[in-house]
């Protein structure tokens, strides 16, 4: 649940798709699961909420005893999501696999990594969504699967019992400091390695960019932001990002897009020249080339979207959060 920059709860054995089925038991299913992982939710921060240098900042926990019904597709948020299930029974798929979750591992996901969550049987589901500044040396994002220890076990234990124990539970210092301290103690481990700080020019270049992305940059502009040559101003950004400025740019116009398409009615047009394309053919090709999907596609898959009569139409994937179709809806 709650996603810290514009940006942001998994999959057993393939389970039959999720297809428009308007009004059948499925459905239904799937409506009343997002609706109790809404109410199971603690939440404290918000996503959007900006942290310092090296602040942890926790968003959301919550604990379903019986979580059914886990189907979303193309999962990407701005923050990190770690998830523990004390029984076998769901699982992620990512490009390359499927990840089952389990007793026997925490999988700690990192922010913008696309992911589709599969779980249809009743097991026990424990989340957890915090942001962090540092990021992992591998690049591109990929969850990482750690044995869980017992003080982390201890610490899970915890929060779940204070969600049964008090079913409307609301947000307190003690579940707050609990959170934390599961966060510090998983993000402390050995098994993770985080990139080194980034050099000022870099950090003033990428702040400038996160302002003015949807303008029109050039390299040259950037580089004098930086007070490096062009080419200089690359080496950085493959050294330290894994990537170029421009392939950079991209990637905040399709957060920025993937965003509007989630939570907002606007038009391909709209949304093209909100984010600093040329038009809406220019946004299609680049949203596929990264995503997979065009841009309605993805909106089919991913938003509950308002009927001409203004009550909320279910999309092939239900969202979690039926309250408004303007709000923002993430798995938990």
């Amino acid at each position: 649940m709650p996603p810290r920059s514009e940006s942001l709860k998994k999959k057993p054995p393939q389970p039959q798709s999720v297809g428009r089925l308007k009004g059948s038991p499925k459905e239904a299913l799937l409506q009343s699961a997002s609706e109790a992982l809404a109410e199971a939710a603690v939440k404290h921060t918000p996503w959007d909420a900006t942290a310092s240098q090296a602040e942890v900042v926790l968003h959301e926990w919550g604990y379903r005893p019986k979580c059914r019904g886990w189907l979303y597709q193309s999962v990407c948020s701005p923050y990190w999501r770690l998830y523990y299930n004390s029984k076998k029974g769901h699982s992620i798929q990512l490009s390359d696999g499927m990840l089952g979750l389990g007793p026997e591992h925490l999988v700690l996901i990192p922010p913008h990594c696309i992911f589709d969550c599969r779980g249809v049987s009743p097991v026990p589901h424990f989340w957890i969504h915090f942001s962090y500044p540092k990021h992992p040396v591998h690049s591109p994002p990929k969850p990482v699967v750690l044995p869980p220890l017992e003080a982390e076990l201890s610490l899970i234990r915890t929060l779940q019992s204070l969600r049964i124990e008090t079913p409307s539970f609301s947000p307190t210092e003690k579940d707050l400091l609990l959170g934390m301290a599961l966060i510090h103690a998983v993000l402390s481990r050995d098994e993770l390695s985080w990139r080194a700080a980034l050099p000022p020019p870099l950090v003033k270049t990428l702040e400038f960019i996160e302002r003015n992305f949807t303008s029109e940059l050039n390299g040259n502009d950037l580089a004098k932001i930086a007070g490096l040559s062009v080419s200089g101003l690359y080496r950085i950004f493959q050294m330290h990002l894994h990537t170029s400025p421009g392939n950079h740019v991209l990637g905040l116009k399709i957060q920025k897009a993937i965003h509007l398409l989630k939570e907002t009615d606007m038009s391909i047009e709209q949304i093209a020249d909100a984010t600093g394309f040329h038009d809406r053919f220019h946004l299609t090709k680049i949203f596929k080339k990264m995503t997979g999907k065009t841009p309605p596609q993805f909106r089919k898959e991913h938003t509950l979207r308002y009927s001409k009569t203004n009550h909320l139409a279910p999309n092939p994937t239900p969202s979690l959060r039926v309250e408004s179709a303007r709000r923002r809806r993430f798995p938990r």
